[in-house]
C-alpha cells in the first residue's frame, strides 16, 4: 500500500511519463485476511479520490460538463465518501473507467 496517494507525489517527465514517488508511508500487509485488506484497500481509495479531485480541478469549466467528466465526478465522490465500507476497492474503479473508456 502507497499509502500517500495525492498529486503531490506523482512527478511527471518532459515527455509525461509519471512516476508515483514519496514511498515514506508505504507498506505490505497480510491479503489472506480479506477483511483487513479490504478495509485498508478502500483507505487507499480516499487518496485516490483526492487525486482523482485534484486532476478534475484542472480540466476546463466546459468540459466538465461532458458525460466523462460527469462520471469521474461521481467516482471521486463515491472513492471520498465518510463510510469507507461503502467506497468501492481498485477493481470496481478499474471495471467502471474500463467500461466507461470502452463506450467512448
Amino acid at each position: 500500500m502507497h499509502g500517500d496517494l495525492y498529486a503531490h507525489n506523482i512527478l511527471i517527465d518532459q515527455q509525461a511519463n509519471a512516476l508515483l514517488s514519496d514511498f515514506g508511508a508505504a507498506f505490505s500487509y497480510d491479503t489472506m485476511n480479506k477483511q483487513y485488506a479490504l478495509a485498508l484497500e478502500r483507505i487507499e481509495v480516499r487518496g485516490f479520490g483526492c487525486l482523482l479531485e485534484d486532476l478534475i480541478n484542472h480540466v476546463d469549466h466546459n468540459e466538465k460538463r461532458s458525460p466523462f467528466m460527469e462520471f469521474l465526478v461521481t467516482l471521486k465522490n463515491d472513492c471520498v465518501q465518510d463510510a469507507v465500507a461503502h467506497r468501492p476497492d481498485f477493481i470496481t474503479i478499474y471495471n467502471q473507467i474500463k467500461k466507461m473508456t470502452d463506450i467512448r
